[in-house]
This record gives structure tokens, C-alpha cells and sequence, in this order.
């Protein structure tokens, strides 16, 4: 009798204990919800059919408005989408290319400089836990939690610890949910994000002044990051990864605070090209060029990011760049359509 009750009470510690962690992880995929736009970014590039992508944009939230693959498509017919992170910087760059190369090892992938560039972190995004939380749950999660964000790990693993508070919307992180689990759609923006704002004073943005033929001379970055770019392209060899261009995309000022600001993102750019050009690899910089986009200030958001006029022109730009570096490679009939289909709906979203 007493053997039975121990069996019974055991059955039931199991059952509770069963029961617990499945609550946990439902409610652990309703409430891990990080970022809207991350999420979307991301759920986008992993909607992406495996080895179906030409390029594929690596970088932060400049990278994402600047680069519009429907507009790529519509000029050459090569696939691409935007793994960028808003506010990231390049602690979690090798991760993102890992991620991008578990399922594209073909792309050629373009870097957005601004991760190794930037003068002062910004403190206002959590960007490894906007990309931790969104990534899927494989070797490169674990790793990149170990690496960047152990003190955090049971949040991680346990994401209702930190997003206990979405339970409450329960509609929109439904929805969201819903979306994540049932959609396997890449969305028609390919992880671009269209800007057609102002997001300075009127004041500011009558003031901006682009850069073009801008040649600042090197500064040294902190060691810190200076290490970070080079575990970067000792990744990038070690594994023969040759399709790689660095980019710089536009920037402006519009007072001397910005200018102080943007010169010394190029001094840290200047610095950092000429050890990617010690590894062979390719940069195009916007800001020392000579507009060869036909930029004007009206394409302009704000100092950092385009509107969708200007990334159309930018993207303009990469697409002729890319069909005469990199090879166009086939694609069926049915990939064709798709990609027609998809980047007549990211135009015609918009209203363009």
C-alpha cells in the first residue's frame, strides 16, 4: 500500500513538473518578443528558401533602409534580403554571418561598415538580446549567449523571465506568434525598411550637407574593436569566405556636432579599410566617392539612414556592382515568378 502511494505521488511530481514546463514554453513563445522590426527582419531572411540568395546585407538599421532588394531584382534579377539588426554593433557580427551562411553559403555578403566605425555605443538598443531572442536556437545561439551574454543566460533559455509583461497584450503577441510559427512567407521588403519621413527638425534637415570626396585620415579604433574585426576576417579566411564587400553608406551632417561626429566614424573607417584591404577584400565607401548615385539632400531621413528614394538609387548602384563583380546564377521559373510577385508587392506597398 505504502509502495503505491509513493508511486502515485511520484506520477503526480511528474505530471506537475511536465505540465510547468509546458505553460513555460507556451507562454515563453508568446511573450518573447523582443523587437517588432528585428523580427520581422529575421523571420524574413529565414523564410528564404536554402541557397536561393545572391547577397545578403549584414549590418545595423543604415544598411536595412539604404539597401532595397526589390529594386536589386527589378535591375538585375539577383535575390538578396537584409539580416540587419537595428542599433547593432560588431560584437555580434560574426554570429549574424555565421547564421547567414547556415542557410546561404553562396550569398555574397555586403558588410555594413558601421558596425566597426561607430565613435560611441549607443546604450539605448539591446541589440545582442534583440538578436539572441530572435535567432533560431542552434550551436550558433548557444555560442553567441556564452560569448556575449552569459550573465543572462537563464533569460534566454527562459524567456518569460524578461518579456512576462507582453502576456498581458495577449492579442498582438498572438498575432505575432501566430505569424512566426505558421508563416514560412518571406516578407516582400526582404528585411528592408522603408523610410519616407523626416526625422529631424525641419531646421536640421534644410541644413544637411551630404558627404562625397570625404578622405579623413586613419584613427585608431579601440583595441577592443580593432580584435573584433580582425576575429571577423580570420573567420572569413580560415574558411575561404572570398564573396565579401565592405560598405559605407551615405552620411550627412547639418551641424558641426554632427560633422565631429561623422568625421570620426570616417577616421575609424579610414583606419579599419586598410586592414580589410590587407585581406583582399573590397570596400565601396559613398561618402569618398563623388555622389555617384545622383544623391540629393531630399533623399535623405536624417544624418545616418535614407528614405526610399535614396535607397532606390543606392540600391541602383549595388545592383550594377554586384552583376559586374559576382556571377548572376540561374534561377527556375518558379523563383523567377516569386520574386516578380513579391517585389511588385514591396513597390506597390509603398506607392511605388
Amino acid at each position: 500500500m505504502k509502495k503505491k502511494k509513493i508511486i502515485k505521488r511520484t506520477l503526480r511530481i511528474i505530471s506537475s513538473t511536465l505540465i510547468v514546463l509546458f505553460v513555460l514554453s507556451v507562454a515563453s513563445i508568446f511573450c518573447n518578443h523582443p523587437n517588432d522590426l528585428v523580427e520581422r527582419t529575421v523571420r524574413s531572411f529565414y523564410n528564404e528558401k536554402e541557397n536561393t540568395l545572391d547577397y545578403v546585407v549584414l549590418g545595423s538599421s543604415a544598411a536595412q533602409c539604404d539597401v532595397f532588394p526589390a529594386a536589386i531584382w527589378k535591375e538585375n534579377q539577383m535575390t538578396g534580403n537584409n539580416m540587419c539588426i537595428d542599433g547593432c554593433v560588431s560584437k555580434i557580427y560574426l554570429s549574424l554571418l555565421k547564421e547567414i551562411l547556415s542557410t546561404q553559403k553562396d550569398a555574397v555578403i555586403l558588410v555594413d561598415m558601421d558596425g566597426f566605425n561607430y565613435r560611441v555605443e549607443d546604450k539605448g538598443y539591446n541589440f545582442k538580446t534583440f538578436w539572441i531572442d530572435t535567432m533560431r536556437h542552434n550551436d550558433n545561439w548557444h555560442e553567441t549567449i556564452n560569448q556575449l551574454d552569459s550573465e543572462n543566460r537563464l533569460e534566454h533559455y527562459i524567456p518569460i523571465l524578461k518579456y512576462h509583461k507582453n502576456f498581458l497584450i495577449s492579442y498582438r503577441n498572438i498575432a505575432i506568434s501566430k505569424e512566426k510559427i505558421f508563416n514560412h512567407s518571406s516578407d516582400s521588403m526582404k528585411g528592408a525598411n522603408f523610410l519616407n519621413k523626416n526625422r529631424l527638425p525641419d531646421e536640421d534637415m534644410n541644413s544637411l550637407v551630404m558627404l562625397k570626396n570625404f578622405n579623413a585620415v586613419p584613427k585608431a579604433v579601440s583595441k577592443e574593436r580593432e580584435s573584433l574585426l580582425y576575429e571577423f576576417l580570420d573567420f572569413c579566411r580560415k574558411n575561404n569566405i572570398d564573396n565579401i564587400v565592405f560598405c559605407d553608406f551615405p552620411k550627412a551632417y547639418c551641424n558641426e556636432e554632427k560633422y565631429n561626429d561623422l568625421l570620426a566614424y570616417e577616421e575609424y573607417g579610414a583606419y579599419n579599410e586598410k586592414i580589410i584591404r590587407e585581406y583582399g577584400y573590397d570596400i565601396i565607401n559613398f561618402n569618398n566617392l563623388n555622389n555617384p548615385c545622383g544623391l540629393e539632400v531630399a533623399d535623405f531621413a536624417d544624418s545616418f539612414h535614407l528614405k526610399y528614394t535614396g535607397a532606390e538609387k543606392i540600391s541602383k548602384y549595388l545592383a550594377n556592382y554586384l552583376e559586374n563583380h559576382f556571377e548572376v546564377r540561374e534561377k527556375s521559373d518558379a523563383l523567377i515568378n516569386e520574386w516578380n510577385q513579391s517585389s511588385d508587392e514591396a513597390y506597390e506597398k509603398y506607392g511605388l
